[in-house]
């Protein structure tokens, strides 16, 4: 059985109240979580605490959790990175660092100014993925928006590990260039 497999399995017996299966999916899937929520928080305190919250809502929020909805690590990601931004929210800033994706994502609530401006940088955003391959657009949704590991990518995209590697950080250096213009 794959990871994803064992994964949903987990998932299902926590549903079920299964604290041991809790356990193992915590110990599976921490490391990649907590990266997660020090990439949008920068804090390790405050990352770990997150992370703790995180699973809380994973181990009430399990029976939510459908396979044809995406991955389990995706979804569990999915929590950990929407609670780590309710932290940068309440908090009114990013703690340190410089991740202008996620500072729109704090401002987007703020007033038709702020809305406006967040539109703004999505269509730059949009625009300077259209210049990508097909296979840089891929692999940087995959993995960001995903949570897909360079192994999970892949498999996914069914090539060697550091082409999926490679397409991400190409990928990403063409985006930096076309927003810094």
């Amino acid at each position: 059985m794959g990871q994803r497999d064992e994964l949903i399995d987990l998932l299902v017996s926590v549903s079920h109240g299964d604290q041991k299966a809790f356990e193992r999916l915590y110990r599976q899937t921490s490391p990649r979580l907590f990266s997660v929520c020090l990439h949008v928080l920068y804090q390790r305190e405050l990352a770990e605490e997150v992370l703790q919250e995180a699973y809380v809502r994973i181990w009430h929020r399990a029976a939510d959790y459908h396979p044809g909805h995406g991955s389990a690590m995706a979804w569990m990601c999915s929590i950990a990175r929407h609670r780590a931004i309710d932290v940068v929210r309440q908090r009114g800033r990013r703690p340190d660092g410089d991740d202008g994706l996620v500072e729109l994502l704090v401002s987007a609530d703020d007033g038709p100014m702020d809305l406006s401006a967040v539109a703004q940088e999505n269509r730059r955003l949009a625009d300077c993925m259209e210049r990508l391959s097909p296979d840089q657009q891929r692999s940087i949704v995959l993995s960001f928006l995903h949570g897909f590991t360079h192994a999970e990518l892949g498999r996914q995209l069914k090539r060697p590990l550091g082409t999926g590697k490679s397409w991400i950080r190409r990928g990403l250096e063409s985006l930096r260039r076309c927003l810094a213009e």
